[in-house]
């Protein structure tokens, strides 16, 4: 029986922050539907998942809960705007801080048991974390972009070593790096060309990178290349566009998923770059809505309305233009996770600002197939999955951020 196959509960009420989960119908990965078939290629021999449907069909909604435990931001260390979240494999909890380039450890019930790094240039001291992995062991792997620096921390013996990535690979610093084993590292690179030449406003695409490395640095695979997405020039400088998103990197302990900014195909990997499976989802392609663009820019002229109006207009053109868009809205936002039992947690892409705090968001098991559909309030994100409960970023009025923990009972 699929696991998803009974519908979600949750143990109690949420009260003001109410979390909606649709569930879909259960699907085996060996079975297949008019919506959704399974093919093997015919060059390379993987399987690809191919979805034809949009990302709503067949799901039906469940009740929702309150939290069960988390952290409360008003208590120490006062969080103030909450980072990269991991679960350790009995139950704590560590949580950056990015404002404070912090990281701090919790038990499972939120209390603050240590800070485990904080702002500064010295070993175990971070300026700008950017990924956090946690390993078999519980070995902590993060990556401080400002250093070029991979940290490796245990939670109860603090710092241990560190990797330093200073060498470009492609000829560019890394963006971001991710552990995902003790022994095999992903550095992933933008990679744009500043060459360009036009007139303005002007598209700047990016590419996207990936290389395998040892747990030293050293380079053992890549790159793999896909889309990364584009910013735009104009008069004033460089914007990102309300389309431009960024590309899906997740991990997770011998696991790489990825997949292109501005398109709708992930490809899943073992440790060793291999891949196992491609999943495309054609049911999300198509062009942006016109009334979604429309909105987008009623709703700037009313927020810049006190800007200088040459200002105005030339943001406008830079961000609006119709022949600066994508071909198609994009499918998945940046945000994702696979969590420890290999289930992909995707969120669907929201243009502009949103998209860094989506409220939809899809789970596919370990090879692709759909499972479920979660709805988060606005505002809120989720900060951490696990195999049975997901962490919550929620702000209050005051917008002091906290975590909520959710129990999934199957």
């Amino acid at each position: 029986m699929c696991e998803y196959e009974r519908l979600m509960e949750w143990r109690r009420r949420l009260g003001a922050v109410a979390i909606a989960v649709v569930v879909g119908a259960c699907q085996s990965g060996t079975e297949s539907s008019p919506e959704i078939t399974s093919v093997e290629s015919d060059s390379a021999g993987i399987t690809i998942v191919a979805i034809a449907v949009g990302p709503s069909l067949g799901l039906a909604s469940v009740l929702t809960s309150p939290p069960s435990g988390g952290l409360d931001g008003t208590l120490e260390p006062y969080l103030t705007n909450i980072g990269e979240t991991e679960w350790l494999s009995d139950g704590r909890i560590v949580v950056e801080d990015n404002l404070q380039d912090a990281l701090y450890l919790f038990d499972a019930q939120g209390g603050l048991l240590r800070t485990l790094g904080d702002k500064g240039d010295g070993p175990g001291q971070f300026q700008n974390i950017t990924e956090m992995t946690v390993l078999a062991g519980d070995s902590i792997f993060v990556y401080d972009r400002s250093h070029d620096r991979l940290s490796v921390l245990h939670p109860d013996d603090g710092f241990v070593r560190s990797v330093q990535f200073g060498g470009a690979l492609g000829g560019r610093p890394p963006l971001d790096v991710f552990a995902i084993a003790p022994d095999r590292v992903v550095v992933q690179v933008s990679v744009y060309d500043r060459s360009a030449t036009g007139a303005l406003p002007r598209r700047l695409d990016y590419e996207t990178h990936l290389y395998l490395t040892d747990g030293e640095g050293e380079l053992l695979e890549g790159p793999l290349t896909f889309p990364g997405g584009f910013s735009v020039d104009f008069d004033r400088g460089n914007v990102g566009a309300p389309y431009s998103n960024r590309s899906v990197v997740a991990v997770a302990p011998g696991r790489l998923v990825h997949g292109g900014a501005l398109h709708h195909d992930l490809t899943i990997r073992d440790e060793n770059f291999a891949p196992q499976r491609r999943v495309r989802w054609a049911g999300w392609a198509g062009p942006i809505p016109q009334e979604e663009l429309d909105e987008m820019v009623a709703g700037f002229d009313s927020a810049e309305s006190e800007l200088p109006p040459a200002l105005v207009s030339s943001l406008r053109e830079a961000l609006y233009s119709p022949s600066l868009q994508p071909d198609l809205r994009p499918a998945l936002s940046w945000r994702s996770y696979v969590d420890p039992g290999g289930r992909i947690w995707l969120a669907r892409f929201e243009p502009g600002p949103s998209n860094d705090r989506p409220t939809e968001w899809h789970i596919l098991a370990d090879d692709g197939w759909p499972l479920a559909r979660m709805r988060v309030p606005d505002g809120t994100t989720i900060a951490a999955v696990a195999e049975s409960a997901v962490l919550l970023s929620v702000q209050d009025s005051m917008d002091v951020p906290s975590l909520h923990l959710l129990d999934i009972i199957r």
